[in-house]
């Protein structure tokens, strides 16, 4: 059975969170940063995969499905932002740490609102068509992408 293109999202988003958990538990500064890796390179492959696939259908339903995914691309932004100041950085630990802690808090308030508002709405407003063929481009971009 194909799994639905949004339960796909949300496994993504529990992975992110998942590797949030165990960069809060690793004490080697080089273990953080390649912990931290993995975590920008799920969150760029999720990212690729809303704006190119998911977002489009939503924001075709209506004014409210447009603005609302502008505000998730702004947030998405955001986060792209402090990756490329995480790559880049070349401070202390807890001076990473902190600036981790704060773009977790972006990733977590994009993903509550995306689970509890854009997925609901899309759910409602879009239906089945959402799903066809949907779940197979996700996975194939994900393949493509996490190599």
């Amino acid at each position: 059975m194909e799994q639905m293109p949004i339960e796909i999202l949300k496994r993504d988003h529990r992975k992110v969170k998942e590797l949030f958990i165990d960069l809060g538990d690793e004490k080697d500064f080089d273990d953080k940063k390649r912990l931290a890796e993995r975590i920008f390179k799920n969150f760029e492959t999720h990212a690729k995969i809303e704006e190119e696939l998911f977002y489009p259908e939503v924001r075709s339903v209506s004014m409210e499905g447009e603005k609302m995914i502008e505000e998730s691309i702004q947030e998405h932004n955001k986060v792209r932002g402090y990756i490329n100041e995480l790559r880049d950085f070349d401070g202390g630990l807890v001076e990473y740490e902190n600036k981790v802690r704060e773009m977790q808090q972006v990733i977590d308030d994009h993903v509550a609102k995306e689970e509890n508002i854009v997925f609901p709405f899309s759910e409602k407003n879009i239906g089945e068509k959402l799903n066809l063929g949907l779940s197979a481009k996700i996975m194939a971009m994900k393949a493509r992408e996490m190599i």
